[in-house]
């Protein structure tokens, strides 16, 4: 972005340029008034650090630079792709906009008592991994010697991969806790949208709020939401078949949610008003909510949580590349990383698999293939508009070429 100054275009100019400039002006004032030097010459100022002139015009100069780079600030706060990270900012509210704030890992816990007693683990207890900590959700009761599976969530939002047995203890000592252990890698949060993710979502206009596409980035602003999908029925009279044979009704909405909130219906109410329903014949994870107008008048919104569907995934190495335990090991936590990327009902191709390992350096990675079993690999898998893709580190296996 820019304007014309006489016809020309201005830009922002150097401390040397301006002195330049301020030079020859003097030079031509001194000419047109036939300003002559001691030996009758035109007189005329040089451009040379010996020259206390041209050094105080270098010292306008720098001024005019700064003046210069600020109206070059200014002007570049107009433009989405050249302006500073905090005017972004203050875009936000204007676009009608807001940072998507991520989501939490989660991880699965084996808990069991001593044989002689049980034990009790209240709600809040830490889990330590590396820099983080697994909290326990809610109280746990155990009687001698049981076992059971509780869920516990990371205390620090964004992608954290724990590989199965890496976890196994509390932050405290719990009597009658025989041992802790982790059967499962962890499903990976998503971390807070960054500034550059906003620029480029303001760029290409992905800003309008009462929209398919509106709804959708506000349940995946709701803290607990990891990803969220809004489809809808624009026929009159006639159904739709989405992916996964779920069936849509006409003018009908339809809402995926991984991940939980209890603003779902709250949030999906600000931005659409078409009735809503769950996919036929869901059970355990179709749900409703009631939003109540101010009117008073209650309206049910139904929506579904996203089934998870186990992706294996064939990591083949190049002939003579490091297969070590630590390698594999960081293979397996550098592609349940990147699954965190993954979305709600996206195909998932090879080249996805490939992306976390283009630039490592620990090993060579030829290619990678995926399957729904284990047993027929390809390069590509659709799965169902409700269902969000998942690797493990149980699903993931690696080969070495040739061997």
């Amino acid at each position: 972005m820019s304007f014309q100054i006489n016809g020309e275009t201005w830009q922002p100019k150097t401390a040397e340029e301006h002195a330049s400039a301020i030079i020859e002006a003097i030079n031509t004032i001194l000419a047109e008034n036939n300003i002559l030097d001691s030996n009758g010459n035109t007189a005329k100022i040089k451009e040379s650090y010996g020259n206390a002139l041209y050094l105080l015009a270098l010292g306008d100069g720098q001024r005019f630079e700064q003046n210069d780079a600020s109206l070059s600030n200014a002007i570049n706060s107009l433009n989405v792709d050249l302006c500073d990270d905090e005017q972004i900012e203050n875009l936000l509210p204007i676009a009608a906009i807001s940072r998507n704030p991520g989501s939490y890992s989660t991880l699965i816990l084996t808990v069991k008592a001593e044989d002689e007693q049980g034990c009790f683990i209240p709600a809040g207890t830490k889990a330590p991994y590396e820099d983080v900590n697994f909290v326990v959700q809610e109280d746990v009761l155990l009687t001698a010697g049981a076992t059971q599976n509780i869920e516990t969530v990371c205390d620090t939002i964004g992608p954290v991969a724990v590989l199965t047995g890496e976890v196994t203890s509390f932050d405290v000592s719990i009597s009658g806790l025989e041992s802790v252990t982790n059967p499962q890698s962890s499903v990976p949060g998503t971390a807070a949208e960054t500034t550059n993710s906003l620029r480029r979502r303001i760029s290409r206009g992905d800003t309008i709020k009462y929209s398919l596409d509106g709804v959708k980035n506000a349940l995946e602003a709701l803290t607990g939401v990891n990803y969220a999908r809004v489809y809808f029925n624009y026929n009159n009279d006639s159904v739709i078949l989405l992916p996964g044979n779920v069936e849509v009704q006409p003018r009908t909405a339809y809402i995926v949610i991984h991940g939980s909130s209890d603003k779902i219906a709250q949030v999906y109410c600000e931005y659409m008003n078409a009735p809503t329903q769950n996919a036929p014949g869901a059970t355990t994870t179709a749900h409703s909510a009631e939003y109540v107008t101010q009117s008073g008048q209650i309206i049910p919104i139904y929506y579904d949580t996203a089934t998870e569907q186990k992706i294996y995934v064939k990591v083949m190495l190049a002939k003579g590349a490091d297969a070590s335990s630590q390698v594999s090991n960081q293979i397996k936590r550098d592609l349940i990383l990147a699954s965190a990327q993954w979305k709600l009902g996206e195909k998932i191709t090879s080249l996805a698999t490939d992306t976390p390992f283009v630039s490592i350096n620990y090993t060579e990675v030829a290619y990678t293939l995926v399957s729904v079993d284990g047993l027929v690999w390809t390069n590509q898998i659709e799965v169902g508009c409700n269902v969000m893709p998942r690797v493990t580190d149980d699903s993931i296996t690696i080969l070495v070429s040739g061997v």
